[in-house]
């Protein structure tokens, strides 16, 4: 084997190294971007069922003030005349 043959060799080790190589970080790079399509994916359901979840609670709430209008203003009247009778003089 001559000198440019050695070399010759050399380059074609080189070379198939560096393919595989570039393969490997070609793959790599599909595998990531995989990855963050899935985790975009995930996001994005992550903030529509949060979206909804407020949605539904706050339809609940609604749906219990409206149910009963008497009930909550009440209880808040019955909490401040508590709080008036605790800081009115007492008078024996």
């Amino acid at each position: 084997m001559d000198v440019i043959e050695y070399y010759q060799k050399l380059l074609e080790i080189r070379f198939s190294e560096f393919s595989g190589v570039y393969e490997g970080t070609r793959q790599w790079l599909k595998v990531l971007s995989m990855k963050n399509e899935i985790l975009q994916y995930i996001l994005e359901w992550l903030r529509a069922y949060s979206r909804l979840a407020i949605n539904v609670a706050s339809a609940l709430m609604i749906s219990f003030i409206l149910s009963s209008p008497h009930r909550i203003p009440y209880v808040m009247l019955q909490h401040y005349r508590q709080m008036q009778a605790l800081e009115a003089p007492q008078f024996c």
